[in-house]
């Protein structure tokens, strides 16, 4: 990893975010240590225990043995948020992105906490099927390279609808240009702030929130009016699905919005889907496909926070979370750039690499 690091101007980012530091750990040499660990994929839980009297752990970091368990708490405690939003900003200044403007998916990760009882707010735990103490983070991941450009941890349960304007937002100012288009689902935003994008010409599709007699319309629909397609899921395989397309009005949209409601590919009731066809329209098979494409996006995204042990607040490194998702992408931009330079493994997780 010594030579991606250089690659992607690590130590040039680090300066930049102004990290703490001190004589005896400057600033490059904290970040290095605190990285080592999620490199190698080790449980949180006993990482730092298991390295501390590495020689060659401390190499890599620049001193003679890695800091402790109290350093890397105390530490990650120490910086604050527009850090680390520097520090990736420019990471990803030195990643080789497709031209812009670019698309992203979007998505918000609940990471529970499993300790004792904790003053956090409840959040929907998937793997759990049920509402837990968790800390939400948000994720921005370009569509076409999956490299996470933007993560936050601090975000509280009434600031989640603004969180996809948030984001745009940011890229303006750090680009210059807004994102092409915006792939999420229906709990990342209300109708108000897809308005928001559109007056921004900022494509999106997403799904709609659907209700029983949204369901139960659909489902009294003749025959003749569904339209009939191959959708082509990830790893090549089609499988045969029917569409009904139509034009609606929202509430706290301004103006028409296409709906496109498809039915087919493994779901019990029928998915909506809206857009605003920026960039540029698209068929409905291609905008069922475009959005089809980011359940592989999301399975991509779990398996990164799973290897970079970010899946659990209750652990022995108690590091601050936001600081802590900061490091999962510093980790899974390096790994992508090793996985470029294996051929065939361009596409593989890090657990496979």
């Amino acid at each position: 990893f010594v030579p991606l690091l250089l690659e992607s101007k690590f130590p040039k980012a680090v300066n930049a975010a102004a990290y703490p530091g001190t004589q005896q750990i400057p600033a490059l040499q904290a970040m290095l240590a605190l990285l080592a660990p999620k490199l190698l994929g080790k449980r949180r839980v006993s990482h730092v225990a298991d390295l501390c009297n590495d020689e060659g752990a401390g190499l890599f970091a620049g001193l003679n043995v890695l800091p402790k368990t109290t350093y890397a708490t105390d530490y990650s405690y120490r910086t604050e948020r527009g850090m680390n939003e520097q520090f990736v900003d420019s990471l990803v200044e030195h990643m080789s992105l497709p031209e812009p403007p670019l698309s992203f998916n979007l998505d918000f990760h609940a990471i529970p906490f499993r300790g004792e009882k904790a003053a956090l707010e409840n959040h929907w735990v998937p793997k759990r099927h049920r509402g837990e103490p968790a800390v939400m983070a948000f994720v921005a991941q370009e569509s076409q390279r999956r490299v996470m450009c933007y993560a936050t941890a601090n975000v509280l349960r009434e600031e989640c609808d603004a969180m996809v304007v948030r984001f745009v937002d940011h890229w303006k100012k750090r680009t210059g240009h807004y994102p092409a288009r915006l792939l999420f689902d229906s709990r990342a935003t209300t109708y108000a702030q897809l308005n928001e994008l559109n007056q921004r010409h900022i494509g999106f599709i997403t799904i709609r929130r659907r209700g029983t007699a949204m369901v139960q319309r659909m489902r009294t629909l003749p025959a003749s009016q569904w339209q009939h397609c191959q959708i082509t899921q990830a790893k090549g395989k089609r499988r045969s699905a029917r569409f009904f397309e139509e034009t609606l009005s929202l509430d706290g949209y301004d103006g028409p919005v296409r709906q496109i409601v498809f039915d087919g590919l493994g779901h019990e009731s029928p998915t909506f889907l809206l857009t605003n066809d920026l960039p540029e329209p698209l068929t409905s098979r291609g905008v069922i496909e475009t959005y089809a494409s980011r359940n592989h996006i999301e399975h991509s995204l779990g398996e990164k926070i799973t290897f970079f042990h970010l899946d659990c607040l209750c652990s022995e490194v108690r590091l601050n979370v936001d600081f802590d998702l900061t490091l999962t992408v510093a980790a899974a931009m390096l790994y992508q750039r090793l996985a470029s330079r294996l051929k065939g493994f361009t596409e593989s997780t890090p657990q496979k690499i």
